[in-house]
Order: C-alpha cells, then structure tokens, then sequence
C-alpha cells in the first residue's frame, strides 16, 4: 500500500483509437477516485487527481523492452469484494 504508480494517457495522438482508449482509461481512473467524468482533460481534472486514492491492478507482462507492468483495473478504495471493478470495455 502507498505505492506510487505511473500511467501514461494518450490523449493527444494522431490515432484516432489511441485516444479513445486513453480517454476510457483516464474514465475509469476518474471514477475510482471519485471524480465525475467531465469528459474534458484540462489542468483542473489533473489538479483534482494529484493526491487521490485507488486500488490498482497491475499484472507483469514481457515483450521486446523486457519485464513491465500493466495496469488492468482501477478500484475505488473500500469496496466489497464482488463489486466489479473499473476498466473499459473493450
């Protein structure tokens, strides 16, 4: 518990697709947290998210870089068990 974790959103690509999963990602994020999901990605929803607290899944993957983490789920903190958690669908 308490460890910092890094996630990098696409939300500026010339790949259509690429930002649209970046912005479902940073949804979910948002709603773990418990923020609204303003659609919009300004300094305000960055300002809001520096300091919040979520459950993260994260599974260990290989490819040609090595060894990375990859985020699967982001959670709100003190959920029930069997609540589902946030991710997009994809």
């Amino acid at each position: 518990m308490g460890v910092k974790l890094f996630e990098n959103f696409n939300v500026e690509h010339p790949n259509k697709q690429t930002v649209e999963i970046a912005f479902k990602w940073l949804k979910t994020l948002c709603l773990a947290c418990g923020l609204p999901d303003e659609g919009v990605v300004n300094e305000s929803l960055i300002q809001a998210l520096i300091g919040k607290h979520c459950l993260v899944t994260v599974v260990t993957e290989e490819n040609d870089y090595g060894k990375m983490n990859r985020v699967r789920y982001y959670e709100k903190l003190g959920v029930l068990a069997n609540t589902p958690p946030y991710g997009p669908s994809f």
